[in-house]
């Protein structure tokens, strides 16, 4: 169960937002030192910004709660909460029935940990596992799958990790790869070729993460796709993605 410290039991109220702002980054510095030297202060900052702003909509306004809020989203992306990935385990977000936030934020732990348990295994090993296999994986491979209908690409993201798209099930895979699917699409002509990489990074980032104040890179490489060099800014996004992968690796081997 989610442990509320009596002193974590305080309304984030405006005078406070900077200072609490400035303790989580800190903690995420010290927590996961790799993942924020990856990610840089300035998008640490504006992902929790963001943050602050999410979790008040969802109404989590007490420390506890917004914090763990927060680690949510560098765990499983900014919009875990709109990820079609993760409907099941949000669902105490959108308990409308006037709920203390407490009580929503237990509940929300425990999915997330019965999710965690499941996908990620002991010590996160299952997960650890599918970030070893990505990092390995080359770019020419990934663009050799370019054209191959949703239910291949499903198998081929069942092949690199078995143990959450089982947690999940293969329609909600199926979802996300033909999201990914319209996404190339809308780049243009271009980037028709693009789904597999796009439900890649979408699988393993999160469904938004082409937004996300996380992946800044990945905005800057996709932000000029439709132009004679898309091959050149796919290819990038790619590098970018498998670069970002060492520093998950090492927050899971720390815990």
């Amino acid at each position: 169960m989610l442990v509320i410290r009596t002193e974590q039991i305080v309304a984030l109220e405006q005078a406070h937002v900077d200072r609490f702002t400035d303790e989580f980054v800190n903690h995420l510095r010290s927590f996961a030192p790799d993942r924020y030297a990856s990610l840089g202060r300035d998008a640490v900052r504006k992902t929790v910004n963001l943050g602050l702003s999410n979790a008040e909509r969802h109404g989590f306004t007490l420390r506890g709660p917004v914090r763990f809020y927060l680690e949510l989203m560098f765990r499983f992306g900014s919009f875990f909460d709109t990820d079609r990935q993760y409907q099941e385990v949000t669902r105490p977000l959108f308990d409308d029935s006037g709920t203390d936030e407490i009580i929503r934020a237990d509940r929300l732990y425990d999915r997330v940990m019965n999710y965690v348990d499941a996908a990620a295994g002991i010590d996160f090993r299952f997960e650890r596992r599918a970030l070893e296999t990505t990092a390995n994986m080359s770019y020419e491979a990934l663009a050799s799958l370019a054209g191959q209908p949703s239910a291949a690409l499903v198998e081929w993201i069942s092949h690199i990790y078995p143990e959450k798209v089982q947690a999940l099930g293969k329609p909600v895979i199926r979802a996300l790869v033909n999201d990914a699917g319209g996404f190339a699409i809308s780049f243009g002509p271009s980037c028709v070729g693009a789904t597999p990489l796009f439900a890649l990074l979408m699988f393993i980032l999160g469904s938004n993460c082409f937004s996300d104040p996380q992946f800044p890179w990945l905005v800057r490489a996709l932000d000029r796709p439709a132009m004679p060099d898309a091959e050149v800014a796919l290819e990038e996004a790619f590098r970018g993605f498998i670069t970002l992968l060492a520093p998950f690796r090492s927050t899971l081997e720390k815990r």
